[in-house]
């Protein structure tokens, strides 16, 4: 899932995003027989771990702002069905 398409941050650890190495492990039977990988950089993973996610609640407008900023991500996508 792409960073900006996350729920709500902050708070509950249900929101706080896994690390990316625990991801590539738990995707690794996929990769290896798909020989397909995440691309990390495109999905907004910029770090190892989840460095947005706070003990703070993420305020409403900060939600609505990162789904703004998702959709005009996800228009430059050449993808036709998603």
């Amino acid at each position: 899932v792409h960073d900006l398409c996350a729920e709500r941050r902050g708070k509950f650890t249900c929101d706080k995003r896994r690390d990316k190495q625990t991801i590539i492990a738990e995707m690794k039977p996929i990769y290896d027989y798909t020989n397909d990988r995440i691309d990390f950089e495109s999905f907004g993973y910029q770090t190892e771990t989840d460095e947005l996610w706070t003990e703070e609640r993420e305020p409403d407008d900060s939600v609505t702002a990162r789904g703004i900023e998702f959709m005009k991500w996800l228009a430059t996508r050449p993808e036709n069905s998603i």
